[in-house]
């Protein structure tokens, strides 16, 4: 699978009880680097371009997912022809409705945290400062946004296409440093998910997002010498 939101002109650079964390480390399977990177961009394909979802996506996120509890993900069980049929009418909340469901990283955090700004605190707002911190991380790297997708910058599939990108190319302490600054609310987008009645299919591919940054920060952290887990 290949990303689909970034452009390169060179090379491509291209939970929280104890129990929980305990579950979580037991669910896990260790995985190769390649798979890492592999499932990052499936992720990116997922929420960027949620209608061209194919058996592929199914079978990688199953894998992933097939060591989950059930009620993390119903459909690590699922056959491929349901999981389709479900992802076909959960993606209606990608942007129909009075209400979508917006995959942007501005609008589940602080548009701004400038004093004196009328948004300063606010949420629910689009190309805020995560959008431009990411516009500024993405041109420190000479990569743009594909236009034909008009994704933006901080969208979920941006930032797990570019999470592919670092695993690829960048010590894994940056890797970490990047989760922690632009892929830390996905909880939020979980709620928020709930909230708004989405379907089984799309909590599952939310939820297990959600994993996959907990337990690469985890495991890097651990080979690193030091663990946010307290």
């Amino acid at each position: 699978m290949q990303p689909n939101v970034i452009n390169d002109q060179s090379k491509r650079l291209d939970a929280d009880s104890p129990d929980a964390r305990d579950a979580m480390e037991n669910a896990f399977p260790e995985k190769s680097g390649a798979r890492r990177i592999a499932m990052a961009y499936m992720f990116s394909e997922m929420f960027g371009i949620p209608d061209e979802v194919n058996s592929g996506h199914f079978s990688l996120l199953r894998e992933y997912s097939e060591k989950f509890p059930q009620e993390i993900c119903q459909f690590a069980w699922s056959s491929e022809t349901d999981f389709l049929d479900a992802w076909r009418q959960d993606i209606r909340l990608f942007e129909d409705g009075n209400d979508p469901l917006i995959l942007e990283e501005s609008v589940y955090k602080p548009w701004t945290r400038q004093k004196n700004h009328p948004l300063s605190g606010k949420l629910g707002h689009s190309h805020g400062d995560p959008a431009a911190h990411m516009t500024a991380i993405l041109k420190s790297f000479g990569l743009t946004l594909d236009q034909e997708h008009c994704l933006a910058p901080d969208s979920l599939s941006t930032l797990f296409e570019f999470l592919g990108f670092m695993l690829e190319n960048q010590p894994q302490t940056e890797v970490v440093s990047f989760c922690g600054d632009h892929l830390d609310w996905l909880g939020t987008l979980q709620k928020r998910a709930i909230e708004q009645g989405s379907g089984p299919a799309l909590m599952c591919a939310i939820k297990a997002a959600r994993l996959y940054v907990t337990e690469l920060i985890h495991e890097m952290e651990f080979y690193n010498g030091r663990t946010s887990f307290k």
